[in-house]
């Protein structure tokens, strides 16, 4: 049975280089705070490709700050008052594909994202109490490098872009950050796919 394998040659002098970067408005770290009201009109906070090396997300981390936290909502937000949800898809080319889709509270998230990497126990898990003074976090890691191989990849001077996209009114939130880790890789120009036997 043949299985797909990505090829990715890289320059030997410029080696695999830690990235990492906070989704934004502008794109990568600027205007971070996805609390925002994206229901009349949505909100996209996003990472969009360098012109000068590949990116690859290894780990993915989504915080919510406020100041009550649980899985039924979205910080303090209501299920109920979150009807279009939260999105974090991978546009690669010309194409979405979705990651999360229309979740409406952070247990939604937990969920899409596969339940990676719980800390805490019981109504505590996924929890940081007290995390900003009087405010709880609720911090979800998804380490989509475990997934995939190599991770999710941006591919230089392309329109590829990590995109979150806040579709209700999370105004009222503390904060909402999604932060991602990984490398910056410089290409050769040899990338692709290999089929091999197996």
């Amino acid at each position: 049975m043949k299985h797909m394998t990505p090829v990715w040659d890289y320059e030997p002098s410029l080696p695999f280089r830690f990235y990492t970067a906070l989704l934004g408005i502008f794109g990568a770290n600027s205007g971070t705070n996805m609390a925002v009201d994206g229901s009349t009109s949505p909100q996209n906070f996003l990472i969009k490709s360098s012109p000068i090396y590949d990116i690859s997300i290894m780990r993915i981390s989504i915080v919510v700050i406020d100041s009550e936290i649980k899985y039924s909502k979205f910080g303090t937000i209501d299920f109920d008052d979150v009807p279009n949800g939260w999105d974090l898809s991978i546009r690669e080319g010309s194409t979405n594909y979705p990651i999360v889709e229309k979740a409406r509270s952070t247990g939604g998230i937990i969920a899409q994202t596969g339940f990676h990497v719980p800390f805490g126990d019981g109504d505590t898990a996924f929890e940081l109490p007290k995390f900003k003074s009087n405010k709880s976090a609720q911090a979800i890691t998804f380490p989509i490098g475990e997934m995939i191989p190599g991770g999710l990849r941006l591919v230089k001077n392309s329109s590829d872009a990590l995109i979150a996209t806040v579709n209700d009114d999370l105004s009222t939130l503390d904060e909402f950050y999604v932060r991602v880790y990984g490398a910056r890789l410089y290409a050769t120009g040899k990338s692709g796919i290999s089929y091999g036997g197996g």
